[in-house]
Parts: structure tokens; sequence; C-alpha cells
């Protein structure tokens, strides 16, 4: 019973960490545009800027998901958004598991 919950508890695990090295290189990638764009002086597309702005959501969300958990009953607000299922307001994108079974089957 015990081992039932360790490797539940070992799989959602990794699964936060993919998603969270997911958001890392997605800014990474987001920031690199805006310094390329700066030393090359080129206007980004209006596509870039667009990414560029999803990013940079998703980067207020993920601090936004890590400030209400430090706070008391942080962990209620996140069931609760989950039973009414308001992730994709609440959670960044990496994070949401709809969109990311919708990429997997375009790929």
């Amino acid at each position: 019973m015990v081992t039932k919950y360790f490797r539940l508890l070992k799989k959602k695990g990794n699964e936060f960490l993919g998603s969270m090295d997911q958001e890392k290189e997605e800014t990474k990638e987001a920031f690199m545009m805006i310094i390329n764009s700066y030393k090359n002086g080129v206007d980004l597309t209006d596509e870039e800027k667009d990414a560029i702005g999803e990013q940079m959501k998703d980067v207020l969300k993920t601090l936004g998901i890590v400030g209400v958990t430090l706070l008391p009953g942080g962990s209620i607000f996140l069931i609760i958004t989950n039973f009414l299922k308001l992730n994709k307001y609440v959670l960044p994108s990496s994070f949401q598991k709809e969109d990311k079974e919708e990429k997997e089957k375009e790929k």
C-alpha cells in the first residue's frame, strides 16, 4: 500500500520537475529573443511578441502559484481551482495536461 503511494508521489514529482524544466527552457528562449532583438537592432515580429507575452504570463502564473502555496490554506486554493476547472487561468501552460496531450498529438 505504501509503495503504491510512493510510486504515485514519485511519478507526480517527476511530472512537476519536467514541467518546471520546460518552463525554464521556454523562458530562456523568450529572453534570448529579446536580447537578440536588442543587440541586432531588429524589431520583433508580431508572432515573436505574442510568444514572449504568453511566456511572461506563464512566469507570473508560476510566481503566483509559489506565493499561494506558501500562504496558509494555499493547498486548498489549488484543490478548489482544480475542482472548478480553472487551471487554464491559474497554471502555466507546461503544467496543463490537456494542452500537453494536444501538442503531442500534433507532432
